[in-house]
Protein backbone atom coordinates (compact mmCIF):
# COMPACT_ATOMS: atom_id res chain seq x y z
CA UNK A 1 0.00 0.00 0.00
CA UNK A 2 1.12 3.51 -0.66
CA UNK A 3 -0.36 5.18 2.45
CA UNK A 4 -3.24 6.68 0.43
CA UNK A 5 -5.42 3.58 0.30
CA UNK A 6 -4.01 2.34 -2.99
CA UNK A 7 -2.74 -1.21 -3.11
CA UNK A 8 -0.86 -3.06 -5.77
CA UNK A 9 0.35 -6.53 -6.57
CA UNK A 10 3.24 -6.96 -8.98
CA UNK A 11 4.50 -10.24 -10.41
CA UNK A 12 7.61 -10.43 -12.61
CA UNK A 13 9.43 -13.13 -14.49
CA UNK A 14 12.49 -13.23 -16.70
CA UNK A 15 11.14 -15.50 -19.43
CA UNK A 16 10.73 -14.73 -23.13
CA UNK A 17 7.83 -12.31 -22.57
CA UNK A 18 4.92 -11.63 -24.90
CA UNK A 19 5.27 -11.19 -28.66
CA UNK A 20 5.51 -7.56 -29.81
CA UNK A 21 2.01 -7.74 -31.36
CA UNK A 22 0.39 -9.24 -28.24
CA UNK A 23 -3.18 -7.98 -27.76
CA UNK A 24 -4.64 -8.88 -24.38
CA UNK A 25 -8.20 -8.68 -25.69
CA UNK A 26 -7.52 -10.96 -28.65
CA UNK A 27 -4.84 -13.36 -27.52
CA UNK A 28 -5.36 -13.90 -23.79
CA UNK A 29 -5.95 -17.41 -22.52
CA UNK A 30 -8.16 -18.68 -19.74
CA UNK A 31 -5.60 -17.70 -17.09
CA UNK A 32 -5.65 -14.07 -18.20
CA UNK A 33 -9.46 -14.18 -18.38
CA UNK A 34 -9.56 -15.29 -14.74
CA UNK A 35 -7.10 -12.57 -13.69
CA UNK A 36 -9.08 -9.90 -15.56
CA UNK A 37 -12.29 -11.08 -13.86
CA UNK A 38 -10.71 -10.91 -10.41
CA UNK A 39 -9.25 -7.47 -11.12
CA UNK A 40 -12.69 -6.27 -12.26
CA UNK A 41 -14.23 -7.53 -9.01
CA UNK A 42 -11.69 -5.42 -7.11
CA UNK A 43 -12.48 -2.40 -9.28
CA UNK A 44 -8.80 -2.37 -10.18
CA UNK A 45 -6.63 -2.09 -13.24
CA UNK A 46 -4.30 -4.63 -14.81
CA UNK A 47 -1.14 -3.46 -16.53
CA UNK A 48 1.06 -5.88 -18.46
CA UNK A 49 4.46 -4.96 -19.80
CA UNK A 50 7.38 -6.91 -21.14
CA UNK A 51 11.06 -6.26 -21.35
CA UNK A 52 13.10 -9.43 -21.04
CA UNK A 53 10.17 -11.09 -19.28
CA UNK A 54 6.69 -10.07 -18.19
CA UNK A 55 5.59 -7.65 -15.50
CA UNK A 56 1.96 -7.93 -14.39
CA UNK A 57 0.80 -5.17 -12.04
CA UNK A 58 -2.65 -4.93 -10.48
CA UNK A 59 -3.62 -1.58 -8.94
CA UNK A 60 -6.67 -1.36 -6.68
CA UNK A 61 -8.24 0.70 -3.90
CA UNK A 62 -8.07 -0.75 -0.39
CA UNK A 63 -11.07 0.14 1.75
CA UNK A 64 -10.72 0.34 5.52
Amino acid sequence: MDGKGNGFLEVRDNGVGFPEDFDLGRMGGIGLDIVQGLVAQLGGELDLSHNGGVIARINFLVEN
